[in-house]
C-alpha cells in the first residue's frame, strides 16, 4: 500500500507538471500574437483616375504626401499607387486588361485599404467587386458611389450656385456671366446645377452657357465679350468636333484671350490667369485621402467634407489687373502669387540703414556742441566718418559682386563653365512657348561622348574631367550666337539651345562641333570607334506650336541620338519636324 501511494502521488506531480506547462505555452502564444499582428503595418492602395501630368493628379499626389510625413513614421502604412488613366481606359478590352494587370500583381500584397480617387477610379472598382475583395473600399472626389458604403463614400460636388454667387461677391458691377463647360457626364451634372443657380440671378444679370463649340470659336467669343461680362469656367476637355485639349491648356488659352475676368471652381487653373473663386482644391482632397490612409477622424456630412476640400482663392496679379481690392473678398480667404512689401523684403536693411542714421545724427548734434572747443578732435571724426563710407560703399560693392557672381554660378556647371542643367531646363522651355507664338523653328543638338565609362575606367576620373572641360570649350567656341545656349546635359552630355534656327543651320553647327571635338584628338584607347575621343550627335528641328511641352523636343532630340549610337556612333544624325 505504501508502494502504491507513492507512486499516486508521483503521477499526480507529472500530471501537474505538464499542465502547467501547457498553460504557459498557451499564454505565450497569446502574449505574443498581437506583437506580430501590431508588427504588420496596414497596407493602403491609391488608385487615382489620371497620370501626375494632369495638374490636378500633380495636386492631389503633394497634398496626400504633405500630409502623410506630418504623421509619425511608426504611424505611416504602406502604400502602393495605381493610375488607370482615365483618358485612354475607355473599351471594354483595356478595362479588362488593367483588371487582370491588378489581380496579378496584388495577389500576394492583399491591400487592407483601397482608395479610389475621382469617378473614373471609383467606376472602375464598381465594375469589379470581386477585385481586392477583403479591401476595405473608399472613394474620394466623387459624385456617384455606386456600391461603395455610403460611409465611406466622401462625394464632391461642384457648386456651380456659390461659384456664381462668389463672383458678384468679388466684382458686383457685372452686368452679364457666361459660363463655358463641355459635354461630358460631369459637366451634364454641372449644367443642371447651373440653369437652376442662373434663374435665381436672372433678375440680377443674365447668365448665358457655352457648351456647344469649337476651340477657336470659343476664343473669338470669349474675346468679343461686352464690357462688365465675367467668365465661369469648368474644366473643357474636348470641343464639339471631338478635338482633345488639357483643360489648363484651356484655360491659359481663354485667359490670353479674353477680354474679361476668368473665374474657375478648381484651384488646378491658379496660374493660367484666371482671378480665382470658389474652389475644389486638389491638395485638400490629397490631405482627405492621407486621413484615410493613416486611419484618422474623417469628415462624414456634405458641409464637413467641403469645408475640408474647399475655399476662397485668388490669384494677386490678377486682383490687381482686374482692380479687385481685398475689402471685396470673402472671408476666410486665401490669395496667391502675392509680392511681399518692401518692409518685408528689406526689413533688415531698412532697420539698419535707420540705426545707422540715428548714430550719425546723434555724432553730428554732440560734434556741433563741442566743436568750438575740439575742432581737431572734429577733424578727426570727420576723416573716420568718410573711411566708414568707403569701406561702406567697398563692401557694398563687393557684395554686389558676390551676388552676381553666385547667381552665375546657379546656373553654371562648375567643370564646363557652360550652363548647367537648371538653365538648360528653364531657357529651353521659355523658347518653347516664345516660338509657338511667333511659329519660328527650334533646333535641339544632343551630344554624348563616345565610351566615355571606359575612358574614365582607362585614364581615371582627372583625366575624364579635363577631357570634359576640353569638350565643353570647344563646344563653347562654336556656339556663339546670343539667342542659342550650350549646356552641360549631365554626366558626358552636353545640349545645345538654337532657338529661330532651321534645319540645314542646326545640322552645319552640329557637324561643325564634331569636327572641332575631333580635331582635339583626346587618345581614348578604351574606344572601339577610334583612337581618339569621337562624339555622337542628334539634331533635331520643330514647330512648337505643334507639340505640347519641351519635354517632346528632348525626346525627338534623344532618338536622333539614339540612332546615331546604333548606327556606329561617331557621326550626326538630324531630323526636322513639322
Amino acid at each position: 500500500m505504501p508502494r502504491m501511494a507513492h507512486c499516486l502521488r508521483a503521477g499526480r506531480r507529472r500530471w501537474g507538471i505538464l499542465v502547467a506547462a501547457w498553460f504557459v505555452a498557451c499564454g505565450c502564444s497569446v502574449c505574443l500574437l498581437p506583437l506580430d499582428v501590431a508588427a504588420a503595418p496596414r497596407k493602403v492602395l491609391i488608385v487615382y483616375s489620371w497620370h501626375d501630368q494632369m495638374p490636378w493628379q500633380a495636386g492631389v499626389r503633394t497634398g496626400f504626401a504633405e500630409h502623410l510625413q506630418t504623421a509619425a513614421a511608426a504611424d505611416r502604412p504602406d502604400i502602393y499607387e495605381e493610375r488607370i488613366d482615365a483618358g485612354r481606359i475607355q473599351d471594354a478590352g483595356a478595362d479588362v486588361g488593367l483588371y487582370n494587370y491588378l489581380q496579378a500583381k496584388y495577389q500576394r500584397v492583399a491591400p487592407d485599404v483601397v482608395v479610389a480617387e475621382s469617378q473614373s477610379a471609383a467606376n472602375f472598382l464598381i465594375r469589379h467587386p470581386d477585385l481586392f475583395p477583403a479591401a476595405k473600399r473608399f472613394a474620394v472626389n466623387v459624385a456617384n458611389p455606386g456600391n461603395i458604403p455610403p460611409e465611406q463614400t466622401f462625394v464632391v460636388t461642384e457648386d456651380p450656385g456659390r461659384a456664381l454667387k462668389a463672383i458678384l461677391e468679388v466684382m458686383p458691377d457685372r452686368e452679364r456671366l457666361v459660363v463655358v463647360l463641355d459635354r461630358t457626364g460631369i459637366a451634364g451634372n454641372t449644367k443642371k446645377g447651373l440653369v437652376e443657380a442662373a434663374a435665381s440671378l436672372s433678375s440680377r444679370i443674365p447668365v448665358e452657357i457655352l457648351e456647344e463649340f469649337g476651340f477657336d470659336e470659343l476664343y473669338a467669343r470669349v474675346g468679343s465679350l461686352p464690357p462688365r461680362s465675367a467668365l465661369l469656367y469648368f474644366p473643357v476637355f474636348h470641343d464639339r468636333h471631338g478635338a482633345r485639349r488639357i483643360p489648363r491648356d484651356v484655360a491659359s488659352t481663354l485667359a490670353e484671350h479674353a477680354n474679361a475676368p476668368i473665374f474657375a471652381h478648381h484651384d488646378s487653373f491658379l496660374g493660367t490667369g484666371i482671378v480665382g473663386g470658389y474652389l475644389i482644391s486638389a491638395p485638400r482632397v490629397g490631405k482627405l485621402i492621407a486621413l484615410i490612409a493613416l486611419g484618422s477622424p474623417l469628415p462624414h456630412s456634405l458641409e464637413e467634407i467641403n469645408s475640408v476640400i474647399k475655399d476662397y482663392q485668388f490669384d494677386d496679379r490678377q486682383l490687381q489687373r482686374w482692380e479687385i481690392p481685398d475689402a471685396r473678398l470673402p472671408i476666410p480667404h486665401t490669395v496667391f502669387m502675392r509680392k511681399p512689401s518692401a518692409w518685408i523684403l528689406y526689413r533688415w536693411q531698412i532697420v539698419g540703414v535707420a540705426c545707422l542714421l540715428a548714430l550719425e545724427s546723434l555724432l553730428i548734434f554732440v560734434l556741433l556742441r563741442s566743436m568750438r572747443d575740439r575742432r581737431r578732435a572734429l577733424a578727426d571724426l570727420a576723416e573716420e566718418h568718410a573711411s566708414l563710407e568707403r569701406r561702406v560703399e567697398e563692401r557694398t560693392i563687393a557684395l554686389k559682386a558676390a551676388n552676381e557672381q553666385l547667381a552665375l554660378l546657379s546656373f553654371s556647371d562648375g567643370l564646363t563653365h557652360l550652363a548647367n542643367r537648371r538653365r538648360f531646363d528653364e531657357l529651353l522651355e521659355a523658347e518653347f512657348l516664345r516660338l509657338r507664338r511667333s511659329r519660328a523653328p527650334l533646333s535641339l543638338i544632343i551630344l554624348d561622348i563616345d565610351f566615355f565609362k571606359n575612358f574614365n575606367d582607362t585614364y581615371g576620373h582627372v583625366v575624364g574631367d579635363d577631357c570634359l572641360r576640353r569638350v565643353g570649350a570647344q563646344i563653347r567656341g562654336v556656339v556663339s550666337r546670343a539667342p542659342d545656349l550650350a549646356a552641360r546635359y549631365g554626366g558626358e552630355e552636353f545640349a545645345i539651345i538654337l532657338p529661330e534656327t532651321g534645319a540645314q543651320g542646326a545640322l552645319a553647327l552640329a557637324e561643325q562641333i564634331w569636327a572641332g571635338i575631333t580635331s582635339l584628338e583626346i587618345p581614348h584607347a578604351a574606344s572601339s570607334v577610334a583612337d581618339h575621343v569621337t562624339v555622337s550627335l542628334g539634331v533635331v528641328t520643330v514647330v512648337t506650336r505643334d507639340m505640347q511641352s519641351s519635354t517632346e523636343v528632348v525626346a525627338l532630340a534623344d532618338e536622333q541620338l539614339y540612332l546615331a549610337k546604333a548606327n556606329g556612333r561617331n557621326r550626326v544624325v538630324a531630323k526636322a519636324f513639322g
